[in-house]
Parts: C-alpha cells; sequence; structure tokens
C-alpha cells in the first residue's frame, strides 16, 4: 500500500489522481472489518480469524493484504474506462470541491442558469463520513473538515440534530435557487423516516411535485434487509 503510494508521489504517472482513486479503493476494501461494516466499522478483526459474514451470508476471513485488491481494481478500473470510451460524447464535466451552502457557480455556467439538480443529501444522524473514509484522508494527506458536515452521525437523531439538519440542508437549496433557471426540476434521493423534507422544500422556496418510491435492494454493507427511499421532485416556489 505505501510503496504503491510512493509510486504515485513520484509525479511519473500522468494519471496519478485515477490511481489515488484506484489506490483508495483496495484500501477500503483491505480493512480488518467485517465486509458488511464497512460504512461504520467500530473496531478491527484478528487477522486469520473467521467470522459470520452478514454480506455474503457464509464465513468470512479479513483480507490480510492489499496487492489482491489492488491487483483486481486495476483490471476493474481499465475495463470500466474502456466501458466509458465507448459512450464518451463531446459534453464536459467539472467535478467542483466546495461548501454547498457558499459555493459559487457562477463561473462555471457561462451566464446561464442550470436546467436542474440530480443529488442524494445526507441522512440525519446516520453517518459520519470522514471516519467512514478516515483510511483516505490519513493515506493522502488529505485535511478534515468534520465541522461543516451536515447531519453526522456523531450528532445523533434528537430534537436539536434534526433542527440542524433542516436549517443546513434548507439553506444549500435555498443557495442553489440563485443558479437555477426558473422551470429547472430538483430531484432529491433522501430515506426520509423523520419526514423532513416537506419542511426542508418549504423553507428553501420549492414546492413538491411528486414523490417517487424506489427500493433499495443492493448494498455495500449488507445484501438481505433491503428499504425504500423516495424521490423528491421539486420545482422553485412561484412566490418566493
Amino acid at each position: 500500500m505505501l510503496y504503491y503510494r510512493r509510486l504515485i508521489h513520484t509525479g511519473t504517472y500522468k494519471y496519478g489522481e485515477l490511481l489515488r482513486v484506484l489506490l483508495s479503493r483496495a484500501v477500503r476494501s483491505s480493512r480488518l472489518i467485517p465486509h458488511n461494516d464497512l460504512a461504520t466499522p467500530k473496531a478491527p478483526l484478528p487477522v486469520g480469524i473467521h467470522y459470520w459474514c452478514k454480506k455474503h451470508n457464509r464465513m468470512c476471513l479479513p483480507i490480510a493484504d492489499c496487492i489482491t485488491k489492488i491487483h483486481a481494481y486495476s483490471e476493474d478500473t481499465a475495463r470500466r474506462i474502456g466501458k466509458f470510451n465507448e459512450l464518451r460524447s463531446d459534453k464536459t464535466v467539472t467535478v467542483l470541491r466546495g461548501d454547498s451552502r457558499s459555493i459559487d457557480l457562477s463561473p462555471y455556467l457561462n451566464g446561464r442558469k442550470a436546467n436542474g439538480i440530480f443529488t442524494s443529501p445526507p441522512y440525519v444522524g446516520q453517518i459520519d463520513y470522514h471516519d467512514q473514509h478516515i483510511y483516505a484522508y490519513e493515506l493522502f494527506g488529505i485535511p478534515r473538515n468534520d465541522v461543516s458536515e451536515i447531519g453526522p452521525k456523531a450528532k445523533g437523531k434528537s430534537a436539536s440534530a434534526r433542527n440542524d439538519y433542516v436549517a443546513a440542508i434548507s439553506q444549500v437549496f435555498s443557495h442553489m435557487r440563485q443558479f437555477l433557471a426558473d422551470d429547472a426540476r430538483v430531484f432529491i434521493v433522501a430515506n426520509d423516516k423523520l419526514g423532513l423534507y416537506p419542511e426542508i422544500a418549504m423553507k428553501a422556496g420549492y414546492i413538491i411535485n411528486d414523490i417517487i418510491k424506489r427500493a433499495v435492494t443492493k448494498r455495500t454493507e449488507k445484501g438481505g434487509d433491503p428499504y425504500e427511499e423516495s424521490i423528491f421532485c421539486l420545482k422553485k416556489g412561484e412566490t418566493c
């Protein structure tokens, strides 16, 4: 793992950023934790000790080395890039990193308005994303920004945490209004068990046109516990 990282840091490879993603995938899969607990790992497992795996429904062993996953993900990455190249169009994609409550999209829209948003925000009190990806932060020296995380698990699902979540997500979509065309459509995928999104839409100045239910049957951690998510279909409110 560290040798691969050193190779990337030499600057020899044209696609160093892609190799960082590849290594990050390999490291995520090589941690000494149960396969069904990738999102919220609690403690490492002893090397060489079998455990009952809820994801694979059989006895499994923790992965003892990273090189196997590096090889597997190298082949998978090459396959994906080749497939994507067959579908590639002349359209451009720009990836921005910033706080969605304040980031300025104007320089990237060239005087136009966006046609819509499709997003799946964090769910309140469910995941600490910085902790989930701590291996990548430490491996690549990426600065953490926990204080800006919306709805972290560490804050729980108390009334205070829900109020903070509603305020923060409302601020996100309120801020994005200025970049949207009047007829833009906004699609939000959310497991809204607490019923917060009608209030969020109202506070941010949107109208919910429709709510589409979708079953979630395939998950990274577990395969036998399907649940239902909602896709909220919004448009900008006429009086806001």
